[in-house]
């Protein structure tokens, strides 16, 4: 087994790499997982969408006129419900913008885009490693042996610290001059170990080559792997917060709809007594 036997399998992810590196914020990756594998924002509508059909009795309110009942202001209190279905329905306006903004806050990650820019460039080390394994075939396997493991290192941090706010995370992760950078950096640290170690891949490794070599195919998919993982977390906590909001939401809205409903009644029993006395 060689490492150009997995070249596709590198041209295939520089592709993908490089499509994420500066694409807009609306089509990056765990923004599409969100909105249209998941289909969060569909979910939200949904569920409010239930909650806003309680406020149909509005329209029967509007139609109630100033009338005593059992010596009461009717209309006092049906304009004390509409007060309180307009506080209702802007929380519920509200709360529904919340959980939209969130979707695009809590499954958008800074470091993504960085990450894949050095994925890119990983694959099209590997791909010119593959042009010349023949002719180097210990020092090759050992650069990129090392390449690798430097590799899951910047990854494991852009997966831990990517997001911080402090200002070294900031400039690694928010900057693609600066992977351009320490990946080169990386490259020639890589580059200078495999050639002094170039026996290690024929000592060491070789054995193990099975599994190596399709780890090295598989270490720029790693990316898309792991925030596909977490976007799910992410996804999972949205749709928990969706149904605490919407149920909370619901009870004080139909709590409110049962009261309309009794003002209506009451509005129906006045009229009817009117007319019988008429």
């Amino acid at each position: 087994m060689q490492i150009g036997n997995f070249g596709s399998a590198f041209e295939l992810i520089a592709a993908i790499n490089i499509a994420y590196v500066a694409v807009e914020y609306a089509k990056d990756y765990t923004n599409v997982l969100a909105h249209k594998v998941f289909k969060l924002v569909d979910k939200i509508e949904k569920r409010f969408a239930s909650i806003e059909l309680i406020f149909e009795n509005r329209k029967s309110l509007e139609s109630i006129t100033e009338l005593k009942v059992n010596e009461a202001n009717l209309i006092a209190e049906v304009e004390k419900c509409k007060v309180e279905q307009e506080k209702l329905q802007n929380t519920v306006f509200e709360k529904k913008k919340e959980l939209k903004e969130s979707i695009d806050h809590k499954c958008h990650f800074r470091a993504f885009s960085n990450q894949c820019l050095w994925s890119f460039l990983f694959s099209v080390s590997a791909l010119f490693c593959i042009g010349m394994e023949n002719d180097f075939h210990r020092t090759i396997p050992s650069f990129l042996f090392f390449l690798t493991i430097i590799t899951i290192f910047y990854f494991v941090f852009g997966w831990f610290f990517g997001e911080k706010n402090n200002k070294f995370c900031k400039l690694v992760f928010s900057s693609l001059f600066w992977v351009i950078v320490i990946f080169f950096i990386s490259f020639v640290i890589s580059f200078i170990l495999g050639f002094c170690f170039k026996n290690l891949w024929i000592d060491f490794l070789y054995n193990y080559k099975i599994c190596i070599i399709p780890f090295f195919a598989l270490t720029p998919f790693l990316n898309f792997i792991l925030y596909f993982i977490v976007s799910i977390n992410r996804i999972n906590l949205i749709k928990n917060s969706l149904e605490k909001e919407a149920s909370t939401l619901c009870t004080d809205c139909r709590d409110w709809g049962d009261r309309a409903g009794k003002l209506i009644d009451a509005h129906a029993l006045c009229l009817n007594e009117i007319i019988q006395e008429g």
